[in-house]
């Protein structure tokens, strides 16, 4: 999925990436990123993409950044839990990469 992500958005979309293995991983690098958009898988190693996305919140600078959601969980929708964290969309994979591509545009496209 990585790999996906890596090509689809940053190849074809242009973005600059920083893409890590893990929730533990995301929370020591994003304060240094300055990140517009936060991408996190739901299942990721030691913690969950909610516990990552909660400590994240914490630090200073990434409360108010647009996260959206990978999950092979097909019950997993948007709810008040996510959208209280600053989710905006939940994919569902697969993902197609086009529907991706649309997805993190329309994002990052509403902030401004």
């Amino acid at each position: 999925m990585q790999d996906l992500v890596r090509i689809v958005l940053g190849r074809v979309g242009g973005y600059e990436m920083h893409v890590v293995a893990d929730g533990l991983t995301a929370i020591a690098v994003a304060p240094r990123c300055a990140p517009e958009l936060l991408l996190l898988d739901l299942e990721l190693p030691g913690m969950n993409g909610i516990a990552t996305l909660r400590a994240l919140r914490e630090l200073p600078g990434l409360q108010e950044i647009p996260a959206v959601f990978l999950t092979g969980a097909k019950d997993l929708e948007l709810g008040d839990e996510l959208r209280a964290l600053g989710v905006c969309q939940v994919l569902h994979k697969p993902i197609r990469p086009r529907a991706l591509l649309e997805s993190i545009e329309r994002t990052l496209s509403a902030r401004t």
